[in-house]
């Protein structure tokens, strides 16, 4: 019988080709699609290197000197800013509806911006691009960065009050280096041996959107300010705030009703936004590119199937004649509904090995971008893809296959 299958294709070569390559052209269109839309949903639930819930987020001012309740400093303004912002921070700490405060700048997941410097470990000559985070050490509890040696948040905010560092190494560093081995060891900032570094503690990257791929090209450095480095006048962006579970509604009330929290002469603070609500407008139009992409990939199944179905229901219509023949002849309805799957999926077989070839063409002369997530993402969404247009040929074939075989076989054959 296969061999049999195959002369007859051979027969029809010409038909088969162009069959051939149609299902290649629409193999390779739910392939790309297919490959985007899972690498995209794999990024954004990957892990995010930090907890944001019941996390809240106020950004620091100043009053514009021209506002009637500005007060004039002259050149101790930048030291007592930064006393009136930590009155400010410890009237929060001591709030009855929080859990930890802090500082920080460029701490602040969701914040498209790269504090950007290199480092390297001393006596070697990699370097590491990182993306420097400076925050107040009880930020560690704030955010509950995620440990990759299995270290608490308490534990990382001892690291940081002792004036170590929290370190995130990315994929390319890893390829060349242990990133264990940085623990304990003395890490230069741009060639600058008095800038130096030290961690005890590994932690996964804190990433400035849950659409930026984990660990690519740049690890995250957590860095510590103290209390008297923002009583003197540090540079601080904003405040991050974690509430106690099932408060934040108290919180809301009791910033909203305590004047020393809010301000204190020309420091004030604007009012809490959850950190949900920052990603969510972050990411508003990433969530929308990913929406639109999930629709289309559904449009497109939708048309391979209904496409594929009608092919193939041309297709066997056209061999109606042939099917009465093989039932005249003793075939029962399973052996031809048999042949015909089996040719359906000859047919998928070779147009999944022209995209499988091509794949390989693509990857040998990087016209792909080099990235490990992608890679393992274009060959699931090859085998998906592969999957799909099987199983909507094999539907195309068997609904028309069914409906022609319950034709009379001298109905089938009267115009013959």
């Amino acid at each position: 019988m296969k061999r049999n299958l195959l002369k007859q294709m051979g027969n029809e070569w010409r038909e088969n080709i162009w069959l051939v390559l149609e299902l290649f052209v629409v193999l390779i269109a739910v392939w790309f699609l297919s490959a985007m839309t899972y690498h995209l949903v794999s990024v954004y639930t990957a892990p995010r290197g930090f907890d944001p819930e019941d996390v809240y987020y106020l950004e620091v001012k100043q009053l514009n000197e021209k506002s009637p309740r500005f007060t004039h400093f002259g050149e101790e303004a930048k030291a007592r800013n930064g006393e009136d912002l930590l009155a400010l921070l410890n009237r929060v700490r001591r709030s009855p509806n929080v859990e930890a405060a802090g500082v920080s700048l460029n701490g602040c997941p969701y914040q498209f911006s790269h504090f950007g410097t290199q480092i390297v470990p001393k006596g070697d000559s990699i370097y590491m691009y990182i993306n420097m985070r400076i925050v107040s050490p009880d930020v560690a509890r704030v955010l509950r960065f995620e440990s990759l040696d299995d270290k608490t948040p308490e534990q990382h905010e001892a690291l940081l009050r002792k004036g170590e560092f929290l370190i995130a190494t990315y994929r390319e560093y890893d390829r060349i280096r242990d990133p264990r081995k940085l623990m304990g060891r003395p890490l230069f900032a741009n060639e600058d041996s008095t800038k130096t570094y030290i961690s005890h503690a590994l932690i996964n990257n804190v990433c400035r959107s849950e659409f930026e791929e984990r660990g690519v090209d740049r690890g995250t450095l957590i860095r510590s300010v103290s209390d008297d480095e923002v009583a003197s006048g540090a540079d601080i962006w904003d405040m991050l705030v974690r509430v106690k579970p099932g408060k934040e509604k108290a919180f809301m009330e009791e910033f909203g009703n305590s004047p020393d929290m809010r301000e204190r002469r020309n420091v004030y603070l604007t009012p809490p936004v959850s950190l949900y609500k920052i990603r969510d407008n972050a990411h508003r139009s990433a969530v929308m590119n990913l929406r639109m992409l999930v629709g289309i990939t559904f449009c497109l199944l939708v048309m391979v199937f209904l496409g594929l179905l009608g092919t193939f229901w041309y297709r066997i219509h056209r061999r109606e004649s042939e099917i009465a023949i093989r039932k005249v002849n003793g075939a029962t309805s399973g052996d031809i509904l048999r042949r015909l799957l089996s040719e359906g999926m000859v047919l998928t077989a070779l147009a999944g090995a022209l995209a499988a070839v091509t794949a390989v063409i693509c990857f040998s002369t990087d016209f792909l971008p080099d990235s490990e997530t992608l890679n393992k993402c274009v060959m699931a969404g090859g085998v998906l893809a592969f999957g799909i247009v099987l199983i909507a040929v094999l539907a195309g074939i068997s609904i028309p296959a069914k409906i022609a075989m319950r034709i009379e076989p001298a109905i089938a054959l009267k115009d013959e």
